[in-house]
């Protein structure tokens, strides 16, 4: 759909669904529409780059090796300490079509991982063989989402997906 919010919402039912049994058989047949919709809204739209911190799309420096103190981990709050009000809102923190998207695909895997794999794992592996960096980003989000859900059958694919990640690096 053209308008964000409601793409959102969208994405948003598809995680509970796949929590309801009741569902099951209503979502089944349409996991072949749905996972290649998923896929599309995990690359990176432009409300992201548009929210993005200026510096992420000026100030390349991946060509400068990482310093210890910028790859320090940032979370220094127990879970009785953190509270929502008081932590600083950075750019990536907030709920997004592509995280969305993810989450769906997530527990659509944990749900549906036998119909499921043979559908995304070919989607998968064209996005990582495009041409265009966030496409190839999406398939790797992609990978993550379905890693857990589908851990038992993605095994006889992994030299394969292994082989297509170790080509992007």
């Amino acid at each position: 759909h053209p308008e964000y919010e409601v793409r959102l919402s969208a994405l948003e039912f598809w995680p509970t669904a796949c929590y309801n049994e009741a569902l099951h058989s209503h979502i089944a047949p349409v996991l072949t529409q749905l996972v290649p919709v998923l896929l599309t809204n995990m690359v990176y739209s432009d409300s992201d780059f548009a929210t993005m911190d200026p510096a992420m799309l000026t100030d390349d420096n991946s060509s400068v090796p990482d310093q210890q103190h910028d790859i320090a981990p940032r979370s220094h709050y127990s879970k009785e300490e953190q509270d929502e009000d008081d932590q600083p809102t950075t750019w990536g923190s907030d709920w997004t079509v592509r995280k969305a998207a993810a989450s769906s695909l997530d527990n659509c895997a944990v749900r549906f991982e036998m119909a499921i794999l043979p559908l995304v794992l070919p989607l998968i592996e064209q996005r990582l063989a495009a041409e265009q960096w966030d496409v190839r980003e999406s398939a790797v989000l992609a990978l993550g989402a379905i890693a857990a859900g589908c851990q038992g059958s993605l095994q006889s694919h992994l030299p394969n997906v292994l082989r297509l990640l170790l080509g992007l690096c």
